[in-house]
């Protein structure tokens, strides 16, 4: 059986919660990739996918869909095919475009129990996080995996705890001014100084991996103790 070893961790209770819960997940990239099959591969029965970007060579050295023989596909075209290579019996809604103010309302976020936030731009990632917290949606965000290369100082934690995170500040700055300085969400972050070398992100797999895993985790410790 597909879950039977998940199941004997588990028991059948809370494989039949992971199996009737839905995921939405934005952003299928470094993070957002391993953030997803991990869910695949633990029972998530329907997930929703979005991302409009295509895969490049570029992200073959962290990417888990990025392979040669799909490069310039659809990422939610990609993740689709692996994901019921893994598990044929898997809803997957596929959202492939970026998420702004043309394409946010294509996107029913109201039918996902949790949202899964790996976009990596600032407004619309919080358009996304600020449309959870006014919905009553769990949802659960990365913060920058980039310029870093220590997975073991990824850690989880409140929004208003994170430190030397760029995009993390820039975050907490904005949800001030956009009056939800008072809302918590749990957010995936790295404790270590960001090396910054030109304008390219730089991207380590071990980090980003850690990042989508943690994520994952998170999201399972949600439909277990919701």
């Amino acid at each position: 059986m597909f879950l039977s070893r998940l199941e004997l961790l588990f028991g059948r209770e809370k494989i039949e919660r992971l199996q009737n819960t839905k995921v939405l997940i934005a952003g299928l990239g470094g993070v957002g990739g391993i953030c997803a099959e991990t869910l695949v591969r633990s029972g998530i029965g329907h997930i929703g996918v979005i991302d409009g970007d295509w895969i490049e060579e570029s992200n073959l050295n962290r990417q888990i869909l990025a392979l040669r023989s799909n490069l310039g596909e659809n990422k939610t075209d990609v993740f689709e095919r692996r994901a019921k290579d893994i598990n044929p019996e898997i809803v997957i809604d596929k959202y492939p475009y970026f998420l702004n103010k043309e394409t946010f309302n294509r996107v029913p976020i109201e039918k996902y129990h949790i949202v899964a936030d790996c976009i990596d731009g600032l407004i619309p990632k919080l358009n996304l996080i600020v449309k959870c917290l006014e919905m009553g949606i769990p949802v659960i965000a990365s913060t920058g995996s980039g310029f870093k290369k220590n997975p073991e100082m990824v850690k989880t934690g409140s929004i208003w705890e994170t430190r030397n995170d760029p995009l993390a500040y820039r975050m907490r700055k904005k949800l001030r001014q956009w009056g939800y300085g008072d809302r918590d969400f749990i957010v995936v972050y790295s404790l270590e100084h960001p090396e910054k070398k030109g304008e390219t992100v730089a991207s380590f797999m071990t980090v980003t991996a850690s990042f989508g895993i943690l994520l994952a985790s998170k999201v399972i410790d949600l439909v277990f103790n919701q």
